[in-house]
């Protein structure tokens, strides 16, 4: 067994070796950018866009249609979310997969729990469903000329919404965000 003098020097010999291999790679001026303020010459990547809203172009419309009702009468634009979206679009999906047509689903869940169930957090919520409807039109007609459809698009209660449409099934679920001193909550 090697005595402890030994085996320092060896440790010495082991680091001074590995300082002379990676001194010059460290402090290597090759391709270094010049000046204080250079980070690199070629260009960030563009960081990608947030979602601005639907692209499906019947939801769209029937975004416009809402809003524009919404705003004629004085309230604010319901503002897209595309995790609500996701949550409508699966609800009308399951509707047409099993064939039934109702606020609360087969697992005995209603909007309010479909968003808890994706992580969302809400103060208030509401939901608008049909089907039958191949149009934005012909949805949102039906809906505004139903007192409770009504009442759920000019709610001042929702800030948010997203709508799903499979075939002629249409969901649209409205929520204010839960938020604590004005912030909202994920």
């Amino acid at each position: 067994m090697p005595s402890r003098s030994t085996r320092l020097q060896r440790g010495f010999q082991l680091t001074a070796i590995a300082l002379l291999v990676l001194l010059p790679v460290a402090c290597s001026n090759q391709g270094a950018p010049n000046g204080p303020n250079s980070v690199s010459s070629a260009p960030a990547p563009p960081a990608p866009a947030p979602a601005s809203g639907p692209t499906d172009a019947e939801i769209q419309s029937l975004v416009s249609l809402v809003n524009s009702h919404r705003t004629s009468m004085g309230r604010a634009p319901l503002i897209w979310d595309d995790r609500v979206a996701a949550v409508a679009l699966a609800h009308s999906q399951d509707m047409v997969d099993n064939h039934y047509y109702g606020h609360i689903d087969l697992e005995g869940r209603d909007a309010g729990e479909r968003l808890n169930d994706a992580g969302i957090s809400w103060s208030y919520w509401g939901e608008n469903y049909c089907y039958g409807f191949s149009t934005a039109s012909s949805a949102y007609n039906f809906w505004i000329n139903s007192a409770p459809h009504r009442a759920n698009i000019e709610s001042a209660n929702f800030t948010h919404h997203g709508v799903g449409k499979v075939g002629s099934v249409w969901t649209h679920v409205f929520l204010k965000p839960r938020t604590v001193t004005g912030v909202e909550t994920p």
